[in-house]
């Protein structure tokens, strides 16, 4: 939260969105960390994502072209001075408690992740340059709505090769899916699931704090690989939505928060 203005770190490499309020994002970031006495604080921000141009967009390339402007150029030409800002804002993922991860595309924007000469092509380059400052990669926010659990597979299976190539395989490879999806839509190969929960995040803080547990109890025992609570509420200063982490925070086994407490 920004004041009463929600925020997300989905966009901290957008180009529009400025150092300042950037560096809002981490003071909150911290806070919210050293309020419910974690170890460490996680935050996952996108790394292409062209679902509208003038709004948030995420691009390492010169002129922003889309996936398409891109295979047709002949993979582009790098935007290096937009680089060099995302090796500044990404170096304090090397600090001691902080986790930061990647999401290479968005779920939204089914013109890019349907691009598979373009899935192909930059998967590998994303992950060589994320290596270096991240915990963990995510392929896709809420991959399916546009693609299949086979699609999910094949991209986790290029970025662990490339990890593996690297000496990188202690970072993780994971996916993001919400509700029934952990048992129709998990691809076999994630090394974790980041876990949404039912319904808008906008409307969370009016559900009941006792279903919203049960959910994540539901989750848990349903997924047989790591499952960390990634997304639940916008509104996540709301005391409903504080409770409901509250009470998550107390689950067996319960290894990331949606929020703070």
């Amino acid at each position: 939260m920004d004041g009463n203005h929600p925020e997300s770190t989905w966009d901290w490499l957008a180009r529009d969105v400025d150092d300042a309020r950037r560096n809002r994002m981490y003071a909150k970031l911290q806070q919210y960390k050293d309020q419910t006495g974690t170890p460490s604080w996680s935050a996952c921000f996108m790394i292409y994502n062209m679902v509208d141009p003038n709004c948030h967009p995420v691009n390492p390339f010169l002129g922003s072209p889309t996936a398409k402007q891109i295979m047709a150029s002949a993979g582009g030409q790098a935007d290096e001075p937009e680089l060099a800002r995302w090796r500044s804002r990404l170096a304090l993922g090397k600090l001691a408690g902080v986790n930061l991860g990647a999401t290479l595309y968005c779920g939204d924007d089914a013109a890019t992740v349907n691009n598979y000469p373009f899935i192909n092509y930059f998967t590998p380059l994303a992950t060589q340059f994320l290596a270096p400052y991240v915990k963990f990669i995510c392929i896709c926010s809420e991959p399916p709505k546009h693609v299949n659990v086979q699609w999910q597979e094949s991209v986790i299976g290029m970025v662990k090769t490339t990890l593996a190539f690297m000496g990188r395989s202690d970072i993780y490879v994971v996916t993001h899916l919400q509700g029934d999806q952990i048992l129709t839509q998990r691809p076999s190969n994630a090394d974790a699931i980041l876990y949404q929960f039912r319904g808008h995040p906008k409307d969370a803080h009016k559900r009941n704090i006792t279903e919203v547990v049960n959910e994540g109890e539901w989750a848990m025992a349903n997924c047989p690989v790591p499952l960390g609570f990634f997304e639940l509420a916008i509104w996540c200063e709301d005391p409903n939505v504080m409770e409901m982490t509250r009470r998550l925070r107390a689950l067996p086994g319960c290894g990331m928060l949606p929020g703070p407490t």
